[in-house]
């Protein structure tokens, strides 16, 4: 497969050439636009390869500025004017795959036709202020600096006329001048595209390129526009790569570049340390490359990607839960009757559409994942406390995001703004007592908020939790034995992964929960996950569940219904139907998002455009 990396880079020349070698094979073609800022000189003595062209049309790129368009359009019409085959696919400088040249191949090879770029339409992933600010409003930039600007409305909108609108138009005053006369219009969205957004990052086929330039040149206005818009980047080719999906004109799949965000409001992802190593080569196959990486912050996390990048890739073989593997965390999902057990949690088989799930210590988001693939749950709210694994558990529940609130805190025992938490090598090891860790070692220490099962039930709105699913490396003892009887009329079943395998001498706090919760009025019973710890998958149910499901255990056991297999095979069945059906509903929605949004814009713009004339503007 051939690939076209066109690469906006603006620092770090050395990260950039390894960034390249690492990268180059017999199939490769590399076009770089280095920031007009940049000394070219010392990046082209760096890298000189003859697959490698650096760009001679250069913008002075902004961060959120339409500068960042115009230097990927110019590596796209760079790769068609050079007439390659195959995929564009744009990354960063500060990039870096972590599969082989092999696996990106093999990848590439079997979804050859699809285009990867994440798509959702503005309103669901921006705030209103960001999307009006965006949509509506004229960003001016005082400089090239990250932040460094300001949005200003039209005189026509109301948010003009206040002091913080007038102090900007001074802003922009002082700083010499701008296009002011630009506010004298309103700025309202193309009536013949939708806005959707998402990642910068994208791979896209040559006939997708050429779709996309092929718009732009009948649309003139459409570049007009963007001229002004905050963060173009994000949006700008999104809502043409979508109008071309909903005419069939383009197949899509999610994007290829794992981006390392610690918060959905923040502007810069973090940056990769080798801590994340662990959690980067266990990414599912369609992430290929990540972001962002800094040698001059940790150089190490480099040195192992390309030893991990360089052993012998191996395809994988198709089965049963590897379909769609892009979109699914591996599981392990075993029936025994009326008891289900995912990923060593054993609960009772009564989750509907309606079901509230609680999941305590979210790791991956493997168990939320099969939970809500499975019921359909109504709210599942994921709580984890490392910062690593927030981001891959957002891209694993990705399909059921409305019905998932994650909550980057651990659970304890009094709500703390601050409490050390020690991450290990094994990210779903990490823990509040270093004293329990006897086989990781501690890779550092960061500070997490703490909160308590009371904010839990505001955010259930002190609806009844179906299953609380607890996994969160010793701290359940306190936790569980903390509750009452109002938290037993809540909750009817509390699946537990009990510590005590680090330390047998704790033996007697498991117990001491068991007795507690039994005397609360729940139903104590042994898991099914096998393992040599006796509470290692422990279930508490109400009394009732108990009889309506497993009204005597031995005759559960010696029941001759339907195979466990065949139960199993049934449940894997049904996860995979399932996503396949909302991936179907996704392509309806955005059929009705474009109706919803042609009415609006019309009901919106025309009296405005009236206004307008009637002043003598056009």
């Amino acid at each position: 497969m051939v690939k076209n990396y066109i690469i906006l880079a603006h620092t770090n020349p050395t990260q950039l050439q390894r960034l390249v070698e690492r990268l180059d094979d017999s199939n490769t073609y590399f076009y770089i636009h280095l920031d007009l800022k940049c000394d070219i000189a010392e990046y082209q003595a760096k890298i000189d390869l003859p697959n490698v062209a650096f760009l001679e049309q250069r913008e002075k790129c902004a961060w959120g500025d339409i500068s960042l368009v115009n230097a990927s359009l110019n590596g796209m019409r760079a790769v068609l004017k050079d007439g390659r085959k195959g995929y564009c696919i744009l990354i960063s400088g500060q990039d870096y795959p972590i599969k082989s040249n092999a696996a990106i191949d093999d990848y590439l090879t079997k979804n050859d036709g699809y285009d990867f770029v994440d798509l959702k339409p503005i309103y669901k992933l921006w705030s209103n202020y960001r999307m009006r600010g965006s949509i509506n409003f004229y960003k001016f930039d005082l400089s090239t600096q990250r932040n460094d600007l300001v949005l200003i409305p039209s005189i026509f909108c109301k948010e003009f006329w206040s002091l913080y609108t007038l102090n900007n138009v001074w802003k922009v005053l002082k700083n010499g001048g701008g296009k002011l006369t630009t506010l004298l219009k309103n700025r309202n969205f193309p009536e013949y595209l939708v806005p959707y957004v998402g990642s910068q990052w994208w791979a896209l086929t040559i006939e997708t390129i050429e779709k996309i330039l092929d718009f732009l040149e009948k649309h003139k206005d459409y570049m007009q526009y963007h001229r002004y818009s905050f963060c173009a980047d994000e949006f700008l080719f999104h809502s043409i790569i979508n109008y071309l999906s909903e005419t069939g004109q383009v197949k899509l799949k999610t994007n290829l570049t794992f981006v390392n965000w610690k918060d959905i409001d923040d502007t810069s992802p973090q940056i990769i340390e080798a801590s994340y190593f662990e959690q980067l080569i266990q990414m599912p196959d369609h992430q290929l490359f990540a972001r962002k990486f800094d040698m001059e912050v940790d150089e190490t996390i480099f040195d192992q990607l390309d030893n991990f990048i360089s052993q012998p890739f191996q395809p994988q073989r198709n089965n049963l839960m590897a379909k769609n593997s892009q979109e699914r965390p591996s599981a392990t999902i075993e029936v025994d009757f009326d008891l289900i057990t995912v990923n060593h949690h054993t609960f009772i088989n009564a989750l509907d559409h309606n079901s509230t799930v609680v999941d305590l210590g979210g790791n991956r988001g493997g168990f939320s994942k099969v939970i809500l693939g499975l019921f359909s749950c109504k709210k599942v709210i994921v709580v984890e406390g490392n910062p690593q694994l927030i981001p891959v558990i957002k891209n694993n529940v990705l399909l059921y995001e409305e019905q998932v609130e994650v909550i980057p805190a651990l659970i304890g025992p009094a709500y703390s703004e601050k409490v050390d938490f020690h991450l290990t090598e094994d990210p779903e090891a990490s823990l509040v007592d270093k004293s329990l860790n006897h086989t990781q070692n501690f890779i550092k220490t960061v500070s997490v908020k703490m909160i308590t099962m009371d904010y839990i039930y505001q955010r259930t709105e002190n609806e009844k939790i179906d299953l609380l699913k607890v996994d969160i490396e010793g701290m359940e003892w306190e936790i569980l034995n903390k509750l009452t009887k109002a938290d037993f009329e809540r909750i009817d079943q509390i699946t537990v992964e009990f510590h005590d395998f680090l330390d047998p001498t704790l033996i007697y706090k498991t117990e001491e929960v068991i007795g507690h919760l039994t005397s609360l009025g729940y139903q104590y019973i042994e898991g099914k996950y096998e393992s040599d710890a006796k509470y290692y998958d422990t279930l508490f149910c109400k009394p009732e569940l108990y009889a309506k499901h497993i009204t005597s255990w031995e005759t559960m056991k010696n029941s001759e219904n339907t195979s466990t297999n065949e139960k199993n095979h049934g449940l894997k069945h049904k996860l995979i139907q399932r996503e396949e059906e909302l991936v179907k509903q996704q392509n309806h929605h955005q059929k009705e998002i474009k109706t919803i949004h042609n009415s609006l814009s019309w009901k919106v713009t025309t009296p405005l455009r009236k206004i307008s004339s009637l002043l003598g503007f056009k």
